[in-house]
């Protein structure tokens, strides 16, 4: 947990000094407001469904290829279940978009491809009947025989993102809207359950067992993650 707070300040900072560092040195024609040159660069805010975050845009060939660096966070809480436990999840979403925008047609329709360094983690804890209890393969447990009942699960740390977007964060030089449509492969949930009570009790090892492959087939629908925002750029 420790490394992944280290990794998580680190994309931060590179992702605020490559905004530092794309901010560029506007020479203006006449001492007005008027700028002589097209933006480059762009910051814009994006909320989505990653969480809420923001991205640097570098015009690496103006009107056709950007770099794009975001960093985005968002932790939920949701209840889910499988076939006879019921879980409390909190869910943590967010990473590092890297992404190459490339726009084919006149305008602002672009397609994007890139990686995606993924925050993505679900932790959960079983809840008990009202009668105390855990039925957990078919077998029923006491709170005091099972103990917590727990799961944790970790997605790819590098996964690839495949996109369309409307709108070009550099644009014309005034803030506008963005949309972008897109899907984060990060592979097949690998999730670990655990019961405390499990290391005394064979059955209920073996049942833990048999849950941890009923909690990553509930899960094994979160392989293609969306990635869908609407977001406003700033050209700087």
């Amino acid at each position: 947990m420790r490394s992944r707070c280290a990794a998580k300040r680190a994309i931060l900072a590179m992702t605020l000094g490559v905004a530092c560092a794309a901010v560029p040195a506007v020479s203006r024609a006449d001492g007005g407001s008027t700028p002589a040159v097209q933006p480059t660069a762009a910051i814009s805010i994006v909320p989505g469904s990653e969480g809420i975050g923001v991205t640097v845009t570098r015009a690496l060939v103006p009107g056709v290829l950007n770099l794009n660096l975001g960093y985005t966070a968002y932790t939920f809480n949701r209840t889910f279940s499988t076939s006879d436990v019921n879980y409390n999840g909190t869910f943590q979403l967010g990473g590092a978009p890297l992404t190459i925008s490339w726009f084919p047609w006149k305008g602002g329709v672009n397609l994007q491809v890139g990686a995606f360094f993924n925050n993505n983690q679900l932790s959960a804890v079983a809840n008990p009947t009202f009668q105390g209890t855990f039925t957990i393969n078919g077998h029923t447990y006491t709170v005091q025989q099972a103990g917590t009942i727990s799961g944790q699960t970790n997605f790819k740390t590098t996964a690839t993102y495949l996109g369309i977007g409307i709108g070009n964060p550099v644009g014309n030089g005034r803030g506008h809207l963005l949309l972008n449509l897109g899907a984060v492969y990060q592979g097949s949930p690998n999730v670990t359950v655990v019961a405390t009570g499990a290391a005394a009790n064979p059955q209920l090892a073996a049942d833990i067992q048999a849950e941890q492959a009923n909690v990553n087939s509930k899960l094994n629908n979160l392989k293609w993650f969306p990635a869908l925002s609407l977001g406003y750029a700033f050209p700087l």
